[in-house]
């Protein structure tokens, strides 16, 4: 289950995860991950697989689940920003880009867009966004997008080192 998982596989392991989460004590994930098994053209059986990952930590496997989710049911505004937490954990920012620019309309998802074109380092594309009006005011988003603003500006001032050096850890 592993990123990137073999379809092929699914059924199986999933059938084995929920058996090894249950003899560990982990009823969450037994469920999600036996429900999963048993309707793999659910896209609720894959989000809550996929969910109960991220919270057991093991990010490839959510992906995995999340990237299935999607796959049946595309641009969902619940699926989309947990796939991204995984993708963001994997390091996997550019697929994160990927599936977000699709869905800019909902402020959440164009704060996330953001958020990852600056990790990789797309620093014009984000600051378009940061930049634009935001249609619909909200304390929670503000500070996230203000954030954002401080990371650009620190970006801005060390432009000439961010050229020649990585851009892990620097923000």
């Amino acid at each position: 289950l592993e990123y990137p998982a073999k379809p092929a596989h699914w059924k199986a392991g999933l059938t084995l995860l929920s058996k090894i989460s249950q003899q560990l004590g982990c009823e969450p994930m037994a469920t999600a991950a036996s429900a999963a098994a048993q309707n793999l053209n659910q896209p609720q059986a894959w989000f809550d697989l996929g969910y109960q990952a991220i919270e057991q930590n093991l990010h490839a496997l959510a992906a995995n689940a999340l990237l299935q989710a999607d796959d049946l049911k595309p641009r969902d505004v619940y699926i989309i920003p947990e796939l991204c937490v995984a993708l963001e954990h994997l390091m996997l920012n550019q697929l994160a880009v990927d599936k977000l620019k699709s869905c800019q309309e909902e402020p959440l998802l164009r704060y996330l867009l953001a958020f990852h074109q600056i990790m990789r380092g797309q620093l014009a594309e984000a600051e378009q966004i940061v930049s634009s009006p935001r249609p619909n005011p909200d304390v929670q988003l503000d500070f996230m997008f203000t954030c954002l603003e401080r990371i650009l500006a620190r970006a801005r001032v060390l432009d000439d080192l961010l050229i020649t050096q990585p851009l892990r850890a620097w923000q």
